[in-house]
């Protein structure tokens, strides 16, 4: 699973690291799941943006005489940029393209970079680009603590004197038990 951003790789995914994953998520949710950890690194700080400068906002559309107000929150934002200056670099100013596996999955666009800005991100592309690689990872490296902590005694006491330091390793001699189930497995 390859994750870039305009094309740059943000992260990717080994076959080994995602059947990691998927010890803990559901594969038939498990893309739909990548999505929305991808989307909340954007999602999660454009609320906290929205949230705290709602009520300015209004203020300020007010003031520049427009009677309503969108309720969306980007929408919201996009109105109040057309009255404030919030400007990104010429080179930031276009939609960035999150692809999984050559795949289009979501886009961010200038709106939404413009309240990482308002945020303090001061580099939203850097921001987005650091902050999914770093969900990905997380996750991967907190799935792969679970595994360890739930095998390594198992195999231990099936005799093994010694276990792989190598996670992918690990991870291979794990999903070779006979009695290992991932979750979709678990569930069934």
């Amino acid at each position: 699973m390859k994750i870039t951003i305009n094309g740059q790789t943000v992260c990717e995914l080994s076959e080994i690291q995602k059947k990691v994953i998927q010890n803990d998520i559901s594969s038939d949710i498990f893309e739909s799941d990548m999505i929305r950890r991808l989307s909340w690194t954007v999602d999660h700080p454009c609320s906290q943006c929205h949230d705290t400068n709602k009520k300015s906002w209004n203020d300020i559309l007010k003031s520049k005489g427009v009677k309503s107000a969108p309720v969306e929150k980007v929408a919201l934002a996009e109105e109040v940029f057309k009255h404030i200056p919030c400007d990104l670099p010429p080179d930031q100013e276009k939609d960035l393209s999150v692809d999984i596996d050559g795949r289009e999955v979501f886009k961010v666009p200038p709106t939404q970079k413009r309240m990482l800005v308002l945020h303090g991100k001061k580099d939203p592309d850097q921001y987005c680009h650091s902050q999914m690689a770093w969900i990905l990872t997380h996750k991967y490296e907190r799935c792969m603590e679970r595994l360890r902590r739930e095998w390594e005694p198992k195999l231990t006491d099936r005799g093994s004197a010694t276990l792989p330091t190598d996670d992918d390793e690990f991870a291979t001699l794990v999903f070779s038990q006979t009695d290992y189930k991932n979750r979709s497995q678990r569930e069934a």
